[in-house]
């Protein structure tokens, strides 16, 4: 309801408190969670489900969270992590994270659905890839000096975004998305909305709007424009540019398509050529 709404958004931060990212694949996530690691006073852990182990209970996971966050045996002065809640986090005690942490929340997603969701089929090719092409470990990411081979084993030509797809956009993604926010307003946490869209217009503000909301002072004076590169990270490069008439081989059959279903959001989503957000 808007009353829950505005009081998780006015809540007041007591200074510097570690932050959790929820977050979804395709989402972008990885540049943003990679551009807080790169900040020589942050320790940020991209999908921090990676510690933990198949015999841990729910309460040992909610345990290494919380460990993670509060311990003194890291220097660092910031620290977070990000998590998809619903995909590795559904028996995570959340209530009992943020209340012995002390932790804030941040909700980052992408917008762009149908950017989103060609991004995830694409990222499914570049798992078939050479290994000295990508990274490993699954996520579908191009190792940069891929770029260098796009014509030759590493090239992952054009994705073909068929019906069934199409069919797939409102359960694959905007209730996932909004699942995350209905997750965030179940908890009586402080939480900020970051988009994909607004940190490739500005890295500089988002990071400064992240670094006030959890009391993370560094962040407004740090040097963010040079260490970005238009939504690439030091690490991996994107995979899929933002004109998708230059990735989809049937792009034009996929906007009739759209038209004749009157999916006019759709249509501005798959035209956009920008950093817009929906």
């Amino acid at each position: 309801t808007p009353e829950i709404w505005n009081k998780a958004r006015t809540s007041t931060l007591k200074e510097n408190r570690p932050i959790v990212v929820f977050k979804r694949g395709g989402s972008g996530s990885t540049w943003f969670d990679s551009t807080l690691a790169n900040h020589p006073d942050i320790k940020f852990t991209h999908e921090i489900q990676k510690y933990f182990r198949s015999s841990d209970t729910p309460k040992d996971k909610t345990d290494v969270l919380v460990d993670y966050l509060t311990t003194p045996k890291f220097q660092d002065k910031y620290r977070g992590f990000s998590i998809s809640p619903s995909k590795h986090g559904k028996d995570i005690d959340w209530d009992d994270v943020f209340e012995r942490s002390g932790a804030a929340l941040v909700v980052f997603m992408r917008t762009n659905v149908v950017k989103r969701r060609v991004g995830m089929i694409r990222k499914g090719m570049v798992v078939q890839l050479p290994k000295k092409c990508r990274f490993d470990g699954g996520g579908g990411h191009l190792k940069p000096q891929s770029i260098s081979d796009r014509n030759g084993d590493c090239d992952i030509g054009k994705t073909r975004f068929g019906e069934e797809e199409l069919d797939r956009l409102d359960g694959s993604c905007w209730l996932q998305t909004w699942g995350m926010l209905e997750m965030a307003l179940s908890l009586d946490v402080p939480f900020q909305v970051i988009t994909f869209e607004g940190t490739q217009q500005s890295i500089s503000n988002t990071m400064r709007d992240v670094g006030l909301f959890a009391g993370w002072d560094d962040l407004a004076t740090y040097d963010w424009e040079g260490d970005t590169d238009g939504g690439d990270t030091q690490t991996t490069v994107k995979v899929t540019p933002e004109d998708l008439g230059s990735v989809l081989s049937n792009y034009e059959n996929l906007e009739s398509e759209m038209k004749d279903r009157d999916l006019n959001c759709y249509i501005d989503m798959l035209r956009a050529v920008d950093e817009q957000t929906f």
